[in-house]
């Protein structure tokens, strides 16, 4: 038994100390994280501003594009909080409307009890027993009229806490209306500032366009997005590089080759290998047109890599899959994830848009396999 409780005590030690390992591991591999993290963020930041002082008009674009994007977190906000405050508010309508109803349900009951009792006279206790000479049916009489003044005390007293209940409901009622209209002028003040900034954005697609016309200088921009996206994914590869995927029971990305969801549904407005721009420059994904504001779903599970802007691709998110493979979105008004998060096939990553430069909605889709592009078709399912 000795033996027993020993080799039981040794099993819980080893336990307890595994537990702790295992936790500071934890610990460690989230502060680890937390740096790359940092350094993803620097990094997509140091991008974008070399990119906006080699060309001030870019680097305008970005800023009132990143403005759009904040506006828009913030319109969903004000939306979620504006659905929820209209939920409460219809709730207690309701909860007000079945409180008046059952207020006035008693206030009739007491009013025939009251009526009756005036029917009766101010003194039909004491002419019911001048009248009666049956001790017995005296008796049966007062007990029914003992409870029926009972019955009316605790109707009054019912109807008075219903209606201070009514009360508290109309005065709730009251504060919930009025915190619906202000969400309401909140949400139109942003909508009203939104509509300024899309402006400015306009104003500077113009000139992005008439800067690029030139078809010398339409390739020169399209060789730096290429030289910039490249450079983002071969520093994001290193990295990342120490940090492993959180697979669990996940297949292999390899293994899902034509079996990917796409990320929209529309029509391909260019596709992987077609000329850019009438330049030479190749198209190293798809651009799907896409309704503004149309949710952009992971093709498989990853992990989030990196959300930021890049030149001409807007807000991009980026998955890393298994086996060195990344799937990035772009073109996005605003992204739904955050970077580091673990996300399963068919979540949100964000929204449809025109983020990059461009007027016409959509996602640039593109899967990457190390440095190689490689075309999407061959992995979507047909």
């Amino acid at each position: 038994m000795n033996a027993l409780r020993l080799l039981l005590v040794c099993c819980a030690l080893w336990a307890a100390q595994a537990m702790g390992q295992d936790a500071q591991r934890t610990a460690d591999a989230e502060r680890e994280l937390g740096a790359v993290q940092k350094r993803i963020r620097a990094l997509g930041e140091e991008i974008t501003e070399t990119r906006g002082k080699q060309d001030a008009v870019l680097g305008e674009l970005n800023k009132v594009e990143q403005r759009i994007a904040v506006t828009q977190t913030e319109l969903r906000r004000l939306a979620d909080a504006r659905d929820a405050q209209q939920k409460q508010v219809d709730a207690t309508r309701v909860e007000r409307e079945q409180a008046a109803a059952a207020l006035k349900a008693q206030q009739a009951l007491l009013g025939k009890q009251m009526r009756a009792a005036f029917l009766m006279g101010d003194r039909a206790h004491t002419r019911m027993l001048m009248q009666q000479d049956d001790a017995q049916r005296v008796s049966r009489l007062m007990t029914y009229f003992e409870r029926l003044n009972l019955a009316r005390s605790e109707q009054i007293a019912v109807i008075d806490a219903q209606t201070r209940s009514l009360r508290e409901i109309e005065a709730r009622y009251l504060d919930e209306q009025q915190r619906l209209d202000q969400l309401s002028i909140e949400q139109r003040q942003v909508l009203d500032g939104l509509e300024v900034t899309r402006e400015s954005r306009n104003q500077v697609i113009t000139q992005l366009e008439s800067q690029i016309r030139d078809r010398g200088t339409a390739l020169k921009q399209l060789e730096r997005d290429e030289r910039d996206l490249q450079a983002l994914l071969e520093s994001l590869r290193d990295l990342l590089s120490d940090i492993p995927l959180n697979l669990g029971n996940d297949p292999p990305f390899a293994q899902l080759r034509g079996r990917l969801p796409p990320p929209v549904k529309g029509r391909v407005l260019a596709g992987f290998g077609q000329n850019k721009g009438g330049t030479q420059i190749k198209w190293k994904g798809q651009w799907i047109a896409a309704p503004a504001g149309t949710a952009i779903r992971a093709v498989a599970p990853g992990r989030v890599a990196f959300v930021g802007w890049l030149n001409r691709y807007g807000l991009m998110v980026i998955l890393e899959h298994q086996g060195d493979h990344y799937t990035l979105y772009g073109h996005q008004d605003a992204a739904d994830v955050r970077l580091g998060e673990w996300v399963q096939t068919g979540a949100t990553l964000g929204r449809a848009g025109t983020s990059g430069g461009h007027r016409q909605s959509g996602v640039y889709f593109e899967i990457r396999n190390g440095r190689t592009a490689v075309d999407p078709v061959r992995w979507l399912q047909r």
